[in-house]
């Protein structure tokens, strides 16, 4: 049972992926809106 619990440690490995892909998805954000005013 103690591996099982190990298994589902990696198995949540989804959550660490999703922090990183959130910073460069806030980059594009705060690029896009603020090359946008300026360009206006």
């Amino acid at each position: 049972m103690t591996i099982s619990a190990s298994s589902l440690a990696p198995r949540t490995c989804p959550y660490a992926p999703l922090p990183l892909p959130a910073p460069q998805f806030s980059f594009h954000l705060i690029h896009l809106p603020s090359k946008r005013p300026p360009t206006q």
